[in-house]
This record gives structure tokens, C-alpha cells and sequence, in this order.
């Protein structure tokens, strides 16, 4: 074990090993509660036909379309790149101890080929979750109509500082950017139950 640590932030992998720690910290947040499991999330748009005025070259498409391959935008973001963070690391790994010698170019040669085969690999993994979260994706798309909902105030708030409470809708936790309204004095402290008078659109 003390042999993997000390190869696992050597100078050829070290790269991969603090990225896959990032991942970790994130994930070992969501599941305290720190972060909400779609706070870091990315908006990947895949509609090609939605940039077909932005990029007349058609180069913003492709790229669009290789996201989309490899499942960036179907399956959540931080998904995808936790489990090619993963891939990319145990490749270095393997191909460092396995085959060079501790060689800085030959990490440097592996990059490309490490990315490549960790997209490919990430894909595979990824493919069976698309369903499941293309159902979630309909799911959340129904309108919700928030006015008249009860929710709790995680992050203070006043009639001038935005602040954040949860509200839970049918079987969703749902966390929303709120302030009081105008005719509310002083600040509405975390753990107050609200009610949802106003939503703008």
C-alpha cells in the first residue's frame, strides 16, 4: 500500500492523482451534505441545430456532437468526468509502473493515448446510465408552481441578500435562490420554515 501512495503522487502520475482527489472531495461532500449532487453540474447543450447561427463553420457542432458521443450533457457532468478522472489515473498508474521507468516523457507521451482510451472507457460505463437519467431529466422538466410552498431557510436571506431555502416536491429536494419580500424587516435566519409568496420567472 505504502508502495502505491508514494508511486501515486511520483512525478508522472502526480497530475492524475490530485485531479482524482478533486473528485473524491466532491463526492465525499455531497454525500455529508455539503454540496447539492448537481451544484457543480454543467449545462452541456447537445441541440447541434441550436449553434447553427452561432458557428457557421459547423466547428461548435462538432464538438457538440463528440460531447455527446462520449455522453457529456445525458449523464450528469460530474458523473462522466469522476469516472474518466478514474480511468485516466489507474492507466498511468499501470502503464508507469508496467512499462517505463519513471520517465517524465514518457508520461508526457501517454497523455493523448491515456485520454483517449479513458473517454472510450468512460463512455461504456456511462451508457447504461443514460436512460435512468434521461428519465430523471423528464421528470424535472415539469413546470413546478412554487408559490404557496413551504420551505426552510438553509442560507440567510433579507429583503436586499439573496439567500437559499429547500423546499421538498413530491419526492425531490429542491434548493432555491430567494430574498424576502419588501415589506419583511431584518434577516430570516437558517432553519425558518417559509412560505413561497412570489416566483419570477
Amino acid at each position: 500500500m505504502k508502495e502505491l501512495f508514494d508511486f501515486a503522487f511520483s512525478p508522472p502520475v502526480i497530475i492524475y492523482t490530485i485531479l482524482l482527489m478533486v473528485f473524491l472531495l466532491y463526492w465525499l461532500t455531497v454525500i455529508i451534505g455539503v454540496f447539492d449532487f448537481s451544484s457543480l453540474d454543467f449545462d452541456v447543450d447537445i441541440d447541434v441545430d441550436a449553434d447553427t447561427d452561432v458557428n457557421a463553420s459547423g466547428g461548435g457542432s462538432i464538438v457538440l456532437a463528440v460531447l455527446s458521443f462520449f455522453n457529456f450533457g445525458k449523464v450528469p457532468f460530474m458523473v462522466v468526468m469522476s469516472i474518466l478522472s478514474l480511468s485516466l489515473w489507474t492507466i498511468a498508474i499501470l502503464a508507469n509502473y508496467y512499462i517505463s521507468d519513471g520517465s517524465i516523457w514518457f508520461s508526457i507521451a501517454l497523455i493523448f493515448p491515456n485520454l483517449l482510451a479513458s473517454l472510450i472507457i468512460a463512455k461504456i460505463v456511462t451508457t447504461p446510465l443514460v436512460p435512468l437519467f434521461t428519465s430523471i431529466s423528464r421528470d424535472e422538466a415539469k413546470p413546478i408552481h412554487f408559490v404557496g410552498l413551504l420551505g426552510e431557510v438553509i442560507l440567510e436571506t433579507s429583503n436586499n441578500r439573496m439567500g437559499q431555502i429547500e423546499v421538498r416536491h413530491e419526492k425531490s429536494i429542491l434548493t432555491l435562490n430567494v430574498k424576502a419580500v419588501e415589506e419583511h424587516d431584518g434577516l430570516i435566519k437558517r432553519g425558518t420554515e417559509v412560505v413561497i409568496a412570489n416566483h419570477n420567472e
